[in-house]
């Protein structure tokens, strides 16, 4: 089967990260994926606006580390540079899309520390990085222990979390009024359990 033209790009750049190359020029990863240098332009930013993928200098670009994850795993989510095969792709690159890929690198993790991750200077950043924590732990995603590594730890300043399920690259989305966080990676709908509720 043909790989999709923005698989076929993030392959070529997970062989340059796995080579320690920081970036590649379009030259060059047209060249190694077989494309054309406007197929690769379209293509990364279609890994950019997934956060797969990061413009380090001119026309040169490198994997972000989800999008190392991603070309590792060897996923292959992309039709070409205009849409997905399967998940809906994130609009945009996203205060929680961001927040998404830095818990899945980090995988345990307190929420100041995730805010400097994903922030790019929102004001209104940790508030809602603290609630969507706390949807995504009362569906499941994440769980979240004590500076003893306890579950049964109160909230608090020194309580941290950990992923406990990783679906893939696109952020899970709160559908407050629905009362579900959607999963693109699965095309899955989880109902909010409320903390304490069975």
């Amino acid at each position: 089967m043909r790989h999709h033209i923005a698989t076929r790009l993030l392959t070529a750049m997970g062989e340059l990260a796995a080579r320690g190359e920081d970036c590649g020029t379009v030259e060059r990863l047209a060249e190694m994926a077989g494309l054309t240098g406007a197929q690769v332009s379209d293509a990364c930013q279609v890994l950019r606006r997934n956060g797969l993928a990061r413009h380090v200098r001119h026309h040169c670009y490198a994997l972000t580390e989800a999008g190392r994850k991603a070309a590792a795993e060897g996923v292959d989510v992309f039709r070409g540079p205009r849409g997905p095969i399967g998940p809906t792709a994130p609009r945009r690159d996203s205060l929680m899309q961001r927040a998404w890929a830095a818990m899945r690198v980090m995988r345990k993790f307190d929420l100041a520390r995730l805010t400097v991750m994903a922030s790019r200077d929102e004001r209104w950043a940790y508030k809602a990085i603290t609630k969507y924590c706390a949807v995504l732990r009362e569906t499941g995603y994440l769980i979240r222990i004590d500076a003893q590594g306890s579950t049964r730890g109160r909230r608090g300043a020194s309580s941290r979390y950990v992923l406990m399920r990783d679906t893939g690259p696109y952020a899970p989305r709160w559908r407050k009024p629905k009362g579900e966080v959607f999963d693109p990676n699965t095309q899955t709908a989880y109902p909010i359990k409320p903390e304490g509720v069975e």
